[in-house]
């Protein structure tokens, strides 16, 4: 790439050597964040097409999968709408340690909603529906 900008820019005439420098360091970082973005693009499309192949091998595995994108979704909501809360309220008291434990506080809001069991509330699982069997 070095070599193709110097002849093609004639950079080694009317540059400096650390503007050189700068600007083969941009072109190889920025070939990088190419280069991650598209590893990042591909493996989402692989694990969205295993989990379309492990979804259509059993109606069970599609509803499970369903389950647990949607807690997923439920738990990334709230560690959100947590981090945001303490950020703000650390802000406002010039705090810089945060003393309130976030798994705890979305395993308590999840048992007054009735969507924990009390035996795996340590693991943070969400209680089966009763509809849904797997026989």
């Amino acid at each position: 790439v070095a070599y193709v900008v110097n002849r093609r820019f004639k950079l080694p005439l009317s540059w400096t050597f650390s503007s050189r420098l700068l600007l083969y360091t941009g072109i190889s970082l920025f070939a990088l964040l190419c280069q991650w973005q598209v590893m990042l693009a591909w493996r989402r499309h692989n694990c969205l097409r295993v989990d379309e192949i492990v979804a259509g091998l059993n109606e069970s595995f599609l509803r499970g999968g369903v389950a647990y994108y949607n807690w997923r979704l439920r738990l990334n909501q709230f560690y959100h709408e947590q981090i945001l809360r303490h950020r703000s309220a650390a802000l406002s008291s010039k705090k810089t340690e945060s003393t309130v434990d976030v798994l705890t506080a979305y395993q308590d809001e999840q048992r007054r909603a009735g969507l924990l069991k009390q035996d795996n509330a340590e693991v943070g699982e969400t209680a089966p529906d009763a509809s849904s069997s797997d026989t």
